[in-house]
């Protein structure tokens, strides 16, 4: 299933997701350029282009050996302004750089967001799920990928769904400072992926020959916010988060994110659910961090 890498990978927004999915292209022996606004932190063995994906000027001349691009910037400020400019001006400006976008690239991969979906009420959804986005981030990604699936046919949609992992703590340091509240209601389910599954997930589709619209890139296990609060205060040695009533998180909504898709396409994550991943976080902190 998987296809031979030729020309080069363009990461348009190559952050910490990007470079781990550069070092994993690297080790298969493709050439990956690492676009952002400033070359730092790169690892040598990533091709860095400084461009500014705002601004079309910056943007003028781009390596004629890129086959494949990953767009997963992100966006300054959570305002409709900067998601709008970075997601659907930004992918147009780069897009209309590269003028083998609608020809002779072999694969296009947007990283939207299962933001897209919005309230489901704690049901199941796939990738043909009817998508209702609750906030201006899940209307804008749906735009894009809309506009991109339509007049682009060799692209393809990963919608992540919340990525953690290494250097991602703020829950953590939360439960552990006694922060989080939890909703007295109804059972509220979270989707998550860890930030090596969604790195490794983005290279299985680009060595696909053949691939589906869109994809959702989530663990096996959705989970109940209760359900992750308290595994990880009780491996923290602290106090399970009190529930209150308070006003759920409306920006997201109540859904179980299938992976099916994603798994009959060959690929399997390597931490199925957040005790796996959480677990091989927890691991390798120091003692005192616990």
């Amino acid at each position: 299933m998987s296809a031979d890498f030729r020309g080069a990978c363009l990461i348009a927004g190559c952050g910490d997701t990007g470079i781990r999915i550069a070092k994993l292209l690297v080790a298969q022996g493709q050439k990956v350029y690492g676009l952002r606004r400033s070359s730092a932190a790169l690892p040598a063995n990533i091709v860095p282009i400084v461009a500014d994906l705002t601004d079309p000027a910056t943007l003028h001349v781009l390596p004629a050996d890129i086959e494949t691009l990953v767009y997963l910037p992100t966006p300054p400020q959570r305002t409709r302004a900067a998601y709008s400019q970075i997601f659907r001006d930004g992918l147009e400006h780069l897009l209309a750089a590269l003028p083998q976008a609608a020809t002779t690239l072999r694969r296009i991969v947007f990283i939207s967001s299962s933001a897209v979906y919005g309230e489901h009420h704690g049901a199941w959804v796939d990738e043909e799920t009817e998508c209702r986005p609750l906030a201006f981030n899940g209307e804008i990604l749906l735009n894009t990928e809309q506009w991109l699936l339509q007049d682009f046919a060799n692209a393809c949609v990963l919608r992540f769904a919340g990525i953690y992992g290494p250097g991602r703590m703020r829950l953590i340091e939360d439960v552990r400072a006694q922060k989080v509240r939890i909703h007295a209601g109804a059972v509220r389910y979270t989707n998550r992926i860890h930030v090596d599954d969604a790195a490794a997930a983005v290279v299985h589709v680009l060595g696909l020959k053949k691939v589906r619209p869109i994809f959702n890139v989530v663990d096996d296990l959705p989970a109940a916010d209760g359900e992750v609060y308290d595994w990880l205060a009780d491996k923290l040695g602290v106090a399970r988060p009190v529930r209150e009533d308070k006003s759920p998180n409306d920006t997201l909504g109540n859904k179980r994110v299938s992976n099916a898709r994603l798994r009959t396409y060959g690929f399997a994550p390597q931490y199925p659910n957040f005790r796996a991943g959480y677990a091989a976080i927890l691991d390798v902190l120091p003692p005192s961090a616990h």
